[in-house]
């Protein structure tokens, strides 16, 4: 499964992934591959997707629908995504599943972050959208301070206590990155290269990938 990362500093945004994800053939086994699970959306909204593998296929279709929308701020990008990833994760998990409810190997995780370009109050948002009830339909719910896919506590708490304590983005930056060159030189098995990083301050969404080799 995907690593992924959102931390809410008060002056921006840190997302990060690295690029493993898992599918499955006809017969039901289990294949690794590599993704991108992170992709912009809009000039001031980017998204993550994490789980089953073809969460990078539903984001790399989501882009290109919000894109034909022309919306930017991540409350519109948000109103907008919702029914979108519900009817393309409906649609996956029928022809994965061909029967309800769906097998919780096939879910899907996507964290969508961005900014309000027009507000001066509480600008940033950040909501993980997931199938939290175990059925076909995803919800979203806030991120206020830091979350994690698969959850890595330690680190959920170390952010959130470096952000409350007033860590500007950057040096909330620094500390993601650390973690994920860490999770990677830990065990290649389960974090792969290349590592997905973005901010998103008030000048919208920088993005970048970052080459880190791992242990072999």
């Amino acid at each position: 499964m995907t690593q992924l990362i959102a931390a809410q500093a008060s002056d921006g945004i840190v997302l990060a992934a690295d690029s493993k994800g898992f599918s499955f053939d006809e017969q039901g086994n289990m294949q690794e591959v590599s993704i991108t699970p992170l992709l912009a959306l809009s000039p001031q909204t980017a998204v993550l997707g994490g789980g089953d593998a073809d969460a990078a296929h539903v984001i790399e279709s989501l882009q290109k629908f919000i894109r034909d929308e022309g919306v930017h701020d991540v409350t519109e990008v948000y109103e907008a995504a919702l029914p979108f990833l519900n009817s393309e994760y409906e649609r996956i998990m029928t022809e994965k599943c061909n029967c309800l409810p769906v097998d919780p190997v096939h879910h899907m995780y996507f964290i969508l972050a961005g900014r309000n370009a027009a507000s001066d109050k509480d600008p940033f948002m950040i909501r993980l959208i997931w199938n939290r009830k175990r059925h076909p339909q995803l919800e979203g719910e806030d991120i206020r301070f830091a979350f994690t896919v698969p959850r890595q506590m330690g680190l959920e708490y170390s952010l959130a206590k470096q952000i409350q304590e007033g860590a500007t983005i950057e040096a909330v930056y620094d500390n993601v990155q650390r973690a994920m060159t860490r999770f990677l030189e830990k065990d290649a098995s389960m974090v792969s290269a290349p590592l997905h990083m973005a901010r998103i301050d008030a000048q919208g969404v920088d993005a970048r990938d970052i080459e880190i080799e791992g242990k072999h």
